[in-house]
């Protein structure tokens, strides 16, 4: 009887986690996530410039340090040279704080919730290429807080600094921290 405790006791866990993913499947990639992501990523103001949503954040980066001339506010992402991307993250030279979440939450977009490859919310480098719409369950990496000093949204709008980041389609993408609630 002892042993049949024990067993039972040992694959509690194991039988929890295949029921799990047999009723709710792998939420962790969001791939139950109905995201309208646009056929490109807009670097310049008057969209002349179109690039593929695809790029690796690397590229992304060095596309913004070529074009610095013209966006004086990211100048601060390169002030030591062309910051690296880590596991496809914005360069940590952009981000004062850093929690992991891993946590299952609600996108709150009654009106479309705008999703952005980097955590910058401006007419130049910030713009976005997707959008959330409706109530639905998200998978959150992590939380991430910005230096805050790529341009004045972020200074008059101090909420654009706060991002989660969420996987999709074997990429990071962020959104607005104020997207997302926990019921």
């Amino acid at each position: 009887m002892k042993n049949i405790l024990l067993t039972l006791l040992l694959l509690s866990p194991f039988a929890n986690a295949v029921v799990s993913q047999l009723a709710f499947g792998d939420l962790t990639d969001n791939s139950n996530l109905d995201m309208n992501i646009k056929s490109c990523f807009p670097f310049s103001n008057d969209n002349s410039a179109c690039y593929s949503v695809y790029l690796s954040c690397d590229e992304l980066v060095q596309i913004l340090y070529d074009q610095q001339s013209h966006r004086p506010p990211l100048k601060n992402l390169f002030t030591d040279g062309i910051p690296k991307c880590v596991n496809e993250e914005f360069p940590a030279v952009g981000v004062t704080e850093r929690k992991e979440i891993k946590k299952q939450l609600f996108t709150k977009c009654d009106i479309p919730c705008a999703v952005y490859r980097f955590p910058i919310k401006s007419s130049y480098s910030g713009r976005s290429l997707a959008n959330i719409l409706g109530r639905q369950k998200i998978f959150i990496e992590h939380e991430i807080k910005t230096t805050g000093n790529f341009n004045s949204a972020e200074i008059q709008y101090p909420w654009y600094r706060d991002w989660y980041a969420f996987m999709y389609d074997n990429r990071i993408y962020y959104t607005n921290k104020h997207n997302v609630v926990e019921d």
